[in-house]
């Protein structure tokens, strides 16, 4: 799933939204501080919708981050990954294919860019097609190409979104939205998985077992989301905690103000539950069929290399489709880089090491084209954003918009 308004490619694009709403939670702290009192020191004032500069330790940390994630990418390509096949072997196989089979697969990757608009479309009421295209790819290239890209594809996701007028609570609704369906689909796809298996009567019992782990994980999850969404009292003192914990922080380094995330957070939390209340089923369907289309993408590649069926069946690719969409909820790389590949290679070859050099050659045109490929979009994109200034307008003047179309809804 190529996949802020937020990342588009697969593993890359829910990091982002797992890994990078504390960020915007915790910057928003400082920027929604109450006021103090006249007799006590001004506030310095921000430009709209600037996060705070980030210090030089910060700097540091996410060198460090970033170079540590760049030393398990190369450990994986350099040492892991040719433990498993040969790289001249799957190049051989990626050699031969044909301009269609190659088309066939692009063709693929193109349409699970396009599948994720709509989920944005539907989280975000008042976006229109091109701008959520914009939005998705542009973040997208960001996220897959620069430290700690989760957090900074969110900046520009809102960066984007707020120049476009849309209010800073429907923006935070997009990213808690869109975050807890795509999450919760995925943990959800070893339930997926099984189903198909028993409906085709294939069902194994490895896949039995990944579809335990995948629905105890999703209930842990639904039960903290529903919790928050239903009980108001739940988000008040999580708010409160955040208060108590960022108002330490702002006296200690001489802030002034107070923190106020209690009132963003219980407004958000309202305007999240209409929006679930009207577009709940319809995110839900818009999500599944974009994490599927990532599975076909998938598929195509590994058909188009010239593994058949009887070689390696859909079930098994499905299986470790869901085991790897898992697996990439750990933030080891941006976009799961090197882990992803080494988790797909490793699961489908398992059983089948003469087709290895076949199944690292699609898995790597996969991954080219759900990871790579998404960054010169990015770039027209972001071309795309400067250039179409017509699209800009007034900050808060579509928040209205997005509250209108739900209650038309209701």
């Amino acid at each position: 799933m190529t996949s802020g308004a937020l990342p588009g490619s697969g593993s890359a694009r829910d990091d982002a939204r797992v890994h990078g709403v504390s960020d915007i939670v915790m910057g928003r702290a400082r920027w929604m501080a109450v006021p103090p009192s006249p007799a006590g020191p001004p506030e310095p004032v921000r430009a709209a919708g600037r996060p705070p500069a980030v210090s030089g330790p910060g700097r540091r940390r996410l060198l460090a981050r970033y170079l540590a994630s760049v030393a398990v990418a190369v450990a994986i390509f350099a040492f892991a990954l040719p433990r498993l096949a040969d790289y001249g072997d799957a190049w051989a196989s990626l050699t031969a294919m044909t301009g269609s089979e190659l088309g066939a697969v692009l063709a693929a990757g193109l349409w699970n860019l396009m599948t994720y608009w709509p989920v944005l479309m539907i989280s975000l009421p008042g976006l229109r097609l091109g701008e959520a295209a914009v939005v998705n790819q542009a973040s997208t290239a960001v996220s897959n190409t620069v430290p700690a890209g989760g957090a900074v594809a969110l900046g520009i996701t809102y960066r984007v979104l707020r120049s476009w007028g849309f209010t800073s609570h429907s923006i935070a609704n997009l990213v808690v939205a869109t975050g807890v369906w795509n999450n919760m689909v995925k943990l959800g796809l070893p339930v997926v998985v099984v189903a198909a298996m028993v409906l085709t009567g294939s069902l194994r019992s490895s896949s039995l077992e990944l579809a335990v782990v995948g629905l105890v994980a999703l209930a842990a999850f639904g039960l903290v989301a529903a919790r928050l969404l239903a009980d108001e009292q739940a988000a008040h003192r999580l708010g409160r905690g955040i208060d108590s914990v960022v108002d330490r922080v702002r006296r200690r380094r001489g802030w002034p103000g107070r923190s106020d995330v209690t009132g963003w957070l219980l407004r958000t939390r309202r305007e999240l539950v209409a929006l679930v209340r009207r577009r709940g089923a319809a995110m839900t369907v818009a999500s599944l069929v974009s994490h599927l289309s990532l599975y076909v993408v998938l598929l195509t590649a590994i058909r188009c290399v010239g593994v058949s069926d009887d070689e390696l069946g859909w079930e098994k690719v499905l299986t470790g489709f869901a085991f790897v969409r898992l697996l990439s909820a750990l933030p080891v790389t941006p976009g799961g880089f090197g882990v992803v590949e080494l988790g797909y290679v490793a699961y489908l070859t398992a059983a089948a090491e003469h087709l290895s050099a076949d199944v690292t050659a699609a898995v790597l045109l996969f991954r080219a084209i759900t990871f790579l490929f998404p960054i010169p979009l990015g770039a027209l994109a972001w071309a795309v954003y400067t250039w179409r200034t017509s699209w800009r307008r007034p900050p808060d003047t579509r928040g209205a918009l997005a509250t209108d179309r739900l209650g038309a809804e209701a």
